[in-house]
């Protein structure tokens, strides 16, 4: 009785809340292990993230994938040989600038900001560049190693929770809160409770891309795609970091986070409504995709 806790007798593998629970271990350790040692206290904060929260959570996927989900990793969506898996990575970009521009957008028509071309034009051609370089590197990075532990997450608990007691859409609602949920923890020292939500609401969309695709290229490229277009491209209330323009907040030196996190959700339901008309006409209907609850289980000698 204990053993079935802990051990799935079928799929003969430990079950999805302890795969779970040991994918998250291996990242979180050694991440709380750099904080606490100030690593991510010195400049260039989001490139030391990229540089090490990458790789440690990319290795931490692939290990568990392969050793204790005994999964191919093109179960969790990354299926880079399939056309259909391009084209979302495509559109994902295109959604997600629009809609990272839509916020922008949003500050204008309210009054609250003033988009100003930056001065940083002006200064060394090469550095700026490099530096524009190194911003689509960065989150480009993020995008991939975020989203492929999301991935993990509500791939391993849409697989423990369907056939439950749940619908297959409840199961995936619940999927993809556990997928956001790591999200919020991550981000606990970033912002107050307004921000939270906007990364809970963020992390619930992204997941659900994912449940209708059983590709995880949407979401890798929207979540690339607006980190990098608030940054590189308009940079909030700050010059000092390379961007094409900077949005000044008029009359505002300490904007509300809460303001910020409802333009910021309104924003994200704008690409949430692009995704939905793309997935739509290329799916066929919006749903859970069946074979997701599913896994492609390999046999390890």
């Amino acid at each position: 009785m204990l053993k079935n806790i802990f051990w799935n007798n079928v799929e003969n593998r430990l079950r999805a809340g302890w795969r779970i629970l040991i994918q998250i271990l291996l990242t979180a350790i050694p991440l709380a292990a750099l904080g606490l040692g100030g690593f991510y206290s010195e400049g260039n904060q989001n490139l030391r993230v990229a540089l090490t929260a990458g790789p440690i959570t990319v290795l931490s996927v692939l290990f568990c994938s392969r050793f204790i989900d005994k999964r191919k990793i093109t179960d969790l969506g990354i299926k880079l040989r399939e056309k259909d898996w391009w084209a979302d990575f495509g559109f994902g970009s295109l959604a997600g600038f629009l809609s990272a521009g839509a916020y922008v957008l949003l500050l204008k028509i309210f009054g609250w900001g003033e988009v100003v071309l930056s001065n940083q034009w002006n200064r060394n051609f090469l550095t700026f560049t490099g530096s524009i370089l190194l911003g689509i590197f960065t989150y480009l990075i993020v995008g991939i190693f975020e989203e492929l532990m999301r991935t993990y997450q509500v791939k391993n608990a849409l697989e423990g929770l369907a056939g439950k007691k749940q619908t297959l859409s409840g199961a995936g609602l619940l999927a993809v809160l556990v997928g956001a949920s790591w999200s919020i923890i991550g981000h606990l020292a970033s912002g107050d409770f307004s921000f939270l939500v906007f990364i809970l609401v963020t992390g619930m969309i992204y997941g659900v891309y994912f449940l209708w695709t059983g590709r995880a290229a949407l979401a890798i490229a929207l979540h690339f795609a607006w980190d990098f277009t608030l940054s590189s491209i308009f940079q909030l209330g700050s010059t000092s970091e390379a961007s094409v323009y900077y949005v000044r907040i008029n009359g505002m030196p300490d904007f509300p986070s809460e303001m910020s996190s409802t333009l910021g959700i309104a924003a994200k339901v704008i690409g949430f409504l692009l995704v939905l008309w793309w997935v739509r006409n290329r799916e066929g209907k919006i749903r859970v995709k069946e074979d997701l609850v599913s896994p492609n289980l390999i046999i390890i000698s």
